[in-house]
């Protein structure tokens, strides 16, 4: 910063960094020290550029570990290698709770932190919007889907939603549009599944740990461990997320799920 652009940086609300005012001529120097700190990838304001707030993780209003769910999500959008332009252009965003610190409100995707009852007990969950959007400063606020989705069906959310649009979209018809022609209900079929809760077990109540692994270990017994064992059986059905380096079995009809190494957003 201090050779290229006067030792200034903004960051985005976008949870991006921009470099302003740094010369033509000094675009290739930039972007090799942006690959030698790891902060060159590409794909930014672009599908696999998810934003979320803290959640429970550092925020005591939080109701789900929104920052779990964006890893989550962003291996899965990753593991799908998107090449469509349209698909890439959109964004998906997330809160963990109703707050809307992480816009999931102006998204084209968005989910905000919930919880939905099994039996007597609780599990993390969260509620699904969709048609939001903030691009060339043409403000659309999102329609909330009359779901309620288990926090570890977020990923598998996300790539029907993608699927559902991509198979039935008019040639050129964008992400937004599509949503406006088949409505909200359409959308809310292609998910109904996801929506099962599903047994109540501990693999459940923590689909996503913290950032830094940290558990309550009055609440989770492989908390003293991280990363933590696979539950009883084995590995099943969890192929897809470990190519993308997070783990996920299947025990007692309940998901068991390895959260990735942290990485910086955008």
């Amino acid at each position: 910063m201090r050779e290229y652009c006067g030792g200034y940086a903004r960051m985005t609300v976008g949870q991006n960094i921009v470099l302003r005012w740094v010369r033509d001529e000094s675009l290739f120097e930039v972007f090799q020290g942006l690959r030698d700190l790891g902060l060159a990838d590409i794909g930014a304001q672009g599908i696999a550029d998810v934003v979320s707030c803290p959640g429970t993780d550092s925020c005591k209003l939080g109701i789900t570990a929104s920052m779990g769910l964006n890893q989550a999500i962003q291996a899965r959008v990753e593991l799908m290698d998107v090449t469509d332009a349209l698909t890439r252009k959109i964004h998906i965003k997330m809160s963990g709770c109703p707050n809307s610190c992480g816009q999931h409100h102006i998204a084209n995707i968005g989910f905000h932190g919930a919880a939905m009852k099994v039996g007597p007990q609780q599990l993390p969950a969260y509620h699904m919007f969709v048609g939001g959007s903030y691009d060339n400063g043409n403000l659309r606020m999102a329609t909330q889907l009359k779901v309620r989705l288990p926090a570890k069906r977020g990923p598998d959310a996300v790539e029907r939603v993608v699927q559902f649009y991509e198979a039935g979209r008019q040639p050129g018809e964008e992400f937004n549009a599509f949503f406006d022609r088949v409505g909200a209900e359409a959308f809310e079929t292609a998910i109904e599944d996801l929506t099962l809760p599903g047994d109540f077990t501990d693999a459940n109540r923590h689909p996503h740990a913290n950032r830094d692994g940290n558990r309550d270990p009055d609440d989770d017994p492989h908390a003293d461990t991280w990363p933590p064992a696979p539950p009883p059986g084995g590995m099943a059905h969890g192929a897809d997320a470990h190519a993308a380096g997070a783990d996920a079995g299947v025990a007692d009809g309940a998901e068991w799920i390895q959260r990735p190494a942290r990485h910086d957003a955008g």
